[in-house]
């Protein structure tokens, strides 16, 4: 099952730390495994932020992690961004939809979706089943639960 961190969140919710660089690079390259960021366009400068812009990237920044990122989509601007660049991101957006479809054709399913064929992402498993149903992977705010390091 591939293993998805939440904003580069390890152990739970962490604000502070969600959606930096630092923590995105630590679970891509210290840990290896996959994170979903919050990508927001504005002016044509890109940021990293749930809410609202708070962290600046170039391009590059996609760019060289593009094979880890699950990038959210949060406004009109960013998606646009991501359908033009040509260099394979994986990106989608969805506000409360219990299934959003990735750019690579992965089911992305809103916390307490049932997997829908065997390329279905479930987002926040936890506290919604005993035992995971069959997921492709799994996109969670707890991802050391998860792995062995």
């Amino acid at each position: 099952m591939k293993i998805i961190s939440h904003r580069g969140n390890l152990t739970g919710p962490n604000s502070v730390h969600e959606n930096s660089i630092e923590a995105i690079d630590h679970c891509i390259y210290d840990l290896k495994i996959g994170v979903e960021i919050d990508l927001r366009c504005l002016d044509g400068k890109l940021f990293l932020g749930h809410d609202q812009p708070e962290i600046l990237i170039s391009p590059w920044f996609l760019r060289i992690r593009h094979e880890y990122l699950y990038i959210h989509t949060k406004n009109q601007e960013a998606l646009n961004y991501c359908l033009t660049e040509n260099f394979g991101l994986h990106y989608f957006t969805h506000e409360n939809d219990p299934y959003a479809i990735t750019s690579y054709g992965y089911i992305w399913a809103y916390p307490g979706q049932e997997p829908v064929g065997w390329k279905t992402i479930g987002v926040m498993p936890e506290g919604h089943w005993p035992t995971l149903p069959d997921f492709y992977g799994i996109c969670t705010d707890y991802p050391l639960n998860y792995i062995s390091i």
